[in-house]
């Protein structure tokens, strides 16, 4: 049987090692940070992500999704670009 790479699990655990608190764990393909309001624009430069919901006054929670196509290199990349803007 091909193992198939959990990338979400990698991505999920780098965000959070960066220091991002997460809204919940997710046991899906999709990932759920806290951001304060000030970085999404920055954040927007770099990658896709939808706004999920507020968090307080000062913080969004933000929605990234991996899929079938999100590969080792795609979060090594967004991993780098959100250590280089925190």
């Amino acid at each position: 049987a091909v193992k198939i790479p959990r990338l979400y699990v990698f991505a999920e655990e780098g965000i959070k090692a960066l220091g991002l608190p997460l809204m919940a764990e997710s046991s899906t393909n999709q990932i759920f940070p806290i951001v304060e309001n000030g970085l999404r624009p920055k954040l927007e430069q770099v990658c896709a992500f939808e706004d999920w919901c507020p968090h307080d006054g000062t913080h969004t929670v933000i929605r990234f999704v991996t899929c079938f196509h999100t590969t080792q290199e795609d979060v090594d990349n967004l991993l780098s670009e959100l250590k280089k803007l925190l």
